[in-house]
């Protein structure tokens, strides 16, 4: 039987399962050399300075050898490839950013199997949306990654700064990582200003955060304002302390 996202947190107890168990997770494959230069040159083809086009270098020449790539042609190409990925590379910001977003790309096409925290629709809500995908046998409670108190990250955070006992725990299979200036999820970039660096550090680091390391960021800022992101595009969600 396939098994659940790693890790579940608890071995499942579905029928068919064999005993006790234990769910482990070892880590990510890291990028492929060949997919890090192919990244790059699709990240520098996507701005704007290289919407232009490559004209030739001697268009006197070509009109009587047409077929002819000329040795001012070479030139001509290899001086816009080297400025375009040279000001990429000379760029820290550019090239932190760019990297961040390459280590966490997801490497595969994942179904959405966690509900989103703040969901409403009928689908969405189902209390067992995990069902969906592998089969009835196969249940995880909705209401374990699901807020069915709380109607929006405002809502959580203003919450959890107000006393409640409430984690923040990553969503399943996500990748995070984090550098100077930036924190990166699944292939996104946030931004992070130095007196966010803490927090950033530790929704990288740690699977789930308790309420003091949510307070510490304060009722306004870049560190409320990160987790706030967070929440919303649920690849944080709150939960209760418990098994």
């Amino acid at each position: 039987r396939r098994p659940r996202l790693p890790p579940d947190g608890v071995a499942p107890a579905a029928p068919g399962w064999i005993g006790d168990s234990i769910t482990l997770s070892v880590g990510f494959r890291p990028p492929a050399q060949k997919d890090l230069l192919t990244g790059l040159a699709a990240f520098a083809a996507s701005r704007p300075e290289a919407n232009g086009f490559l004209h030739a270098a001697e268009p006197g020449v070509q009109i009587g050898d047409p077929g002819l790539i000329s040795e001012a042609d070479i030139q001509n190409a290899r001086q816009m490839v080297r400025h375009n990925l040279l000001t990429i590379l000379d760029d820290d910001e550019s090239f932190r950013r760019w990297l961040g977003t390459a280590f966490t790309r997801p490497t595969r096409e994942r179904q959405t199997v966690w509900p989103p925290p703040f969901a409403r629709t009928p689908l969405e809500t189902n209390a067992d949306m995990y069902s969906y995908v592998y089969g009835p046998e196969h249940s995880l409670p909705g209401d374990l990654l699901r807020s069915t108190i709380y109607d929006s990250p405002d809502e959580v955070l203003e919450a959890v700064m107000g006393g409640a006992a409430v984690n923040l725990r990553r969503a399943e299979g996500i990748k995070v990582a984090y550098t100077k200036g930036w924190l990166f999820v699944d292939g996104e970039a946030h931004t992070v200003p130095p007196e966010a660096s803490d927090v950033a550090r530790a929704v990288a680091n740690y699977v789930e955060l308790g309420p003091e390391v949510v307070r510490s960021v304060g009722m306004s800022g870049p560190g409320y304002t990160l987790l706030h992101n967070l929440l919303r595009n649920g690849q944080l969600f709150p939960r209760l302390p418990g098994p």
